[in-house]
């Protein structure tokens, strides 16, 4: 986490150098609806009892995310959904002494965010919000020996929600377009919960849980008023729901090309 802080940071003072520190002062109501198409990869890496699970995976996916930003002078509010076009799916097979094991496997995730945020420079701003995160994983293992075969599915469910703040910063480069940098800490909650294949389920509550994420993005104009954004974002949640019980570590990143109408 320190070295994206460090990143944050340095960038952060490259956009500020050249700019004037004045603010300004806008008070026209703009709502600006967008759509993107994000281009992912994440993961669940489980720890249960000191022992790393098997059920982890890393898919490559694809998201919608349609976004509403509502702004009136320095203050702005944003809700952005962000769900998959298609369920992963992905079939492993192992060979194993005396027997062959086959796993089937899929995987969905979406998010949805409430970003509050204020403008406190023409360049800074700060801004807090909500999260919620459900991800569901299914693992239908089956141990083949010749002659018989042994399902093993296994159903995952995994919610995350908490609360976020961050710094923004942003440089416009005339006639070009606009960068962007940001970086938020978040606290959270989890719930996870696995069912086997006797009909068993385990339910475990977060003890503890935080993460981190940082964004870069570059807006530029179409015509009019339709600009495109294309963005690169990274964040990591780690919870753990107790010394020798649970733990998860679930990266996300992505990239995302989008366009915004200013209204």
């Amino acid at each position: 986490m320190g070295n994206f802080i460090r990143l944050y940071f340095a960038v952060a003072v490259v956009l500020l150098s050249g700019l004037a520190i004045a603010a300004e002062d806008d008070s026209e109501l703009t709502v600006v609806p967008g759509i993107d198409l994000a281009f992912k990869q994440s993961s669940l890496n489980l720890i249960l009892k000191g022992v790393a699970q098997d059920n982890a995976i890393k898919p490559n996916y694809t998201t919608i995310i349609p976004s509403l930003l509502v702004a009136h002078g320095k203050l702005y509010g944003m809700l952005s959904y962000d769900t998959p076009l298609t369920e992963y799916h992905e079939t492993i097979r192992e060979q194993k002494v005396g027997e062959f094991q086959y796993s089937d496997r899929s995987y969905l995730r979406q998010e949805s965010t409430v970003t509050m945020g204020y403008r406190v420079l023409p360049v800074l701003g700060l801004f807090a919000g909500f999260i919620k995160g459900e991800t569901y994983i299914r693992a239908n293992d089956v141990k083949y020996n010749g002659t018989t075969s042994t399902p093993e599915p296994n159903d995952i469910s995994f919610v995350m929600r908490g609360y976020f703040t961050g710094l923004s910063s942003s440089r416009s480069f005339e006639g070009k377009g606009t960068l962007a940098i940001s970086a938020a800490y978040t606290k959270l909650d989890g719930v996870f919960t696995r069912g086997d294949q006797k009909g068993n389920v385990e339910t475990f509550y977060s003890q503890s849980a935080s993460g981190y994420s940082t964004s870069l993005s570059w807006t530029g104009q179409m015509n009019g008023s339709m600009f495109y954004q294309v963005g690169l974002r990274y964040s990591r949640y780690l919870y753990d729901f107790g010394v020798g019980i649970l733990q998860i570590d679930e990266p996300v990143k992505g990239l995302s090309f989008g366009v915004r109408n200013y209204f």
